[in-house]
């Protein structure tokens, strides 16, 4: 299997360990806890799979989505929370997001 780079964008450090957890394995895996601390990231690595969380402090997950598309217009986008973002889904989905999946996440320890 072709390794791919994986890039999850949260403010919760514990999302992008379990990331790291369940991928990391057989994928490199990145984290980033801002909008910005991504785009620099995917300036560096073209990503071929990116998990953004909606809710980011500064830079909402939408704009993060939004620039990404941008840098890296071939990766696969999916989009996450842990609120009611029905609004933000239905963008984040006209932005280019390939799926959405809610948290929180039950952790596999």
């Amino acid at each position: 299997m072709k390794e791919f780079n994986v890039l999850v964008v949260d403010d919760d450090e514990h999302v992008g360990y379990l990331f790291e957890r369940l991928l990391g394995g057989a994928q490199e895996v990145s984290t980033a806890a801002t909008g910005d601390e991504a785009l620099e990231k995917a300036q560096a690595t073209p990503y071929d799979l990116v998990f953004v969380d909606v809710r980011l402090p500064g830079m909402d997950g939408i704009e993060t989505l939004k620039r990404l598309k941008e840098i890296a217009p071939d990766a696969v986008f999916i989009m996450m929370s842990g609120h009611d973002v029905s609004g933000e889904v239905r963008e984040a989905y006209l932005a280019g997001a390939m799926d959405f999946i809610p948290k929180p996440f039950r952790d596999v320890s």
